[in-house]
Protein backbone atom coordinates (compact mmCIF):
# COMPACT_ATOMS: atom_id res chain seq x y z
CA UNK A 1 0.00 0.00 0.00
CA UNK A 2 1.11 3.65 -0.64
CA UNK A 3 2.12 5.43 2.52
CA UNK A 4 -0.19 7.48 4.00
CA UNK A 5 2.22 10.74 3.61
CA UNK A 6 5.11 11.47 1.30
CA UNK A 7 8.13 13.83 2.71
CA UNK A 8 5.75 14.98 5.65
CA UNK A 9 3.80 17.27 3.20
CA UNK A 10 2.19 15.14 0.60
CA UNK A 11 -1.17 13.39 2.50
CA UNK A 12 -2.79 10.61 0.10
CA UNK A 13 -6.67 10.77 -0.80
CA UNK A 14 -8.39 8.56 -2.01
CA UNK A 15 -7.25 5.12 -2.96
CA UNK A 16 -8.77 3.12 -5.61
CA UNK A 17 -7.95 -0.28 -7.80
CA UNK A 18 -9.66 0.08 -11.52
CA UNK A 19 -10.65 -2.08 -13.50
CA UNK A 20 -8.19 -3.17 -15.86
CA UNK A 21 -10.17 -2.74 -19.16
CA UNK A 22 -10.62 0.69 -18.11
CA UNK A 23 -6.80 1.15 -18.35
CA UNK A 24 -5.38 3.24 -21.37
CA UNK A 25 -4.47 1.06 -24.48
CA UNK A 26 -1.15 1.59 -24.30
CA UNK A 27 -0.90 0.11 -21.28
CA UNK A 28 -3.54 -3.22 -21.92
CA UNK A 29 -1.09 -3.83 -24.48
CA UNK A 30 1.58 -5.37 -21.64
CA UNK A 31 -1.75 -6.86 -19.64
CA UNK A 32 -1.08 -6.11 -16.14
CA UNK A 33 -1.93 -7.79 -13.78
CA UNK A 34 -3.11 -4.93 -11.00
CA UNK A 35 -4.10 -1.04 -11.16
CA UNK A 36 -4.20 0.71 -8.36
CA UNK A 37 -4.98 4.31 -8.47
CA UNK A 38 -4.14 6.91 -5.70
CA UNK A 39 -3.82 10.93 -5.46
CA UNK A 40 -1.63 13.10 -3.01
CA UNK A 41 -2.43 16.58 -2.16
CA UNK A 42 0.21 19.05 -1.04
CA UNK A 43 -1.53 22.43 -0.68
CA UNK A 44 -2.88 23.40 -3.23
CA UNK A 45 -0.96 20.79 -5.86
CA UNK A 46 -2.65 17.56 -6.60
CA UNK A 47 -0.46 14.36 -7.96
CA UNK A 48 -2.24 11.01 -9.71
CA UNK A 49 -0.12 7.72 -9.35
CA UNK A 50 -1.10 4.87 -11.53
CA UNK A 51 0.61 2.05 -10.66
CA UNK A 52 0.40 -0.90 -12.91
CA UNK A 53 1.74 -4.45 -11.68
CA UNK A 54 2.84 -5.77 -14.74
CA UNK A 55 3.50 -9.82 -15.43
CA UNK A 56 7.21 -9.61 -14.91
CA UNK A 57 9.64 -7.32 -14.02
CA UNK A 58 10.81 -7.23 -17.65
CA UNK A 59 7.74 -6.20 -18.89
CA UNK A 60 7.42 -3.42 -16.72
CA UNK A 61 10.95 -2.64 -18.25
CA UNK A 62 9.84 -2.57 -21.32
CA UNK A 63 6.71 -0.30 -20.61
CA UNK A 64 8.63 2.08 -19.54
CA UNK A 65 10.78 1.94 -22.72
CA UNK A 66 8.20 2.33 -25.08
CA UNK A 67 5.72 5.11 -22.29
CA UNK A 68 5.11 8.20 -24.40
CA UNK A 69 5.06 10.60 -21.12
CA UNK A 70 2.52 13.27 -22.21
CA UNK A 71 2.97 16.79 -20.74
CA UNK A 72 2.04 17.16 -17.00
CA UNK A 73 3.21 13.50 -16.58
CA UNK A 74 6.94 11.42 -15.42
CA UNK A 75 6.65 7.53 -15.42
CA UNK A 76 9.21 5.14 -14.38
CA UNK A 77 9.24 0.95 -13.24
CA UNK A 78 10.63 -0.25 -10.25
CA UNK A 79 10.30 -4.34 -10.22
CA UNK A 80 7.48 -5.10 -11.80
CA UNK A 81 5.84 -1.78 -11.86
CA UNK A 82 5.38 0.52 -14.17
CA UNK A 83 4.38 4.25 -11.86
CA UNK A 84 2.72 7.33 -13.98
CA UNK A 85 2.49 10.62 -11.79
CA UNK A 86 0.53 13.26 -13.43
CA UNK A 87 -0.42 16.23 -12.30
CA UNK A 88 -2.89 19.49 -14.13
CA UNK A 89 -0.64 22.07 -12.23
CA UNK A 90 2.87 20.70 -10.70
CA UNK A 91 5.49 21.05 -13.14
CA UNK A 92 7.65 18.28 -14.95
CA UNK A 93 10.37 19.12 -12.23
CA UNK A 94 8.48 18.89 -9.22
CA UNK A 95 6.62 15.42 -10.83
CA UNK A 96 10.36 14.26 -11.12
CA UNK A 97 10.93 15.39 -7.44
CA UNK A 98 7.64 13.83 -5.96
CA UNK A 99 8.75 10.31 -7.82
CA UNK A 100 11.71 9.73 -6.44
CA UNK A 101 10.02 10.68 -2.98
CA UNK A 102 7.60 8.35 -3.61
CA UNK A 103 10.05 5.41 -4.78
CA UNK A 104 12.11 6.34 -1.62
CA UNK A 105 9.31 6.02 1.01
CA UNK A 106 7.59 3.66 -0.34
CA UNK A 107 9.10 1.58 -3.25
CA UNK A 108 12.45 1.11 -1.99
CA UNK A 109 10.87 0.10 1.71
CA UNK A 110 9.30 -2.49 0.05
CA UNK A 111 6.53 -1.92 2.33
Amino acid sequence: MPPETLAVVWKREGLERPPLDSAPQAVRSWRPVEWLRVSYRSYASVVLVDAYRMPSESVAFEARQKWRSEPGSVAFHWRNLLIVCSSPVEPTRGLSEFSAKLEAEWLATGR
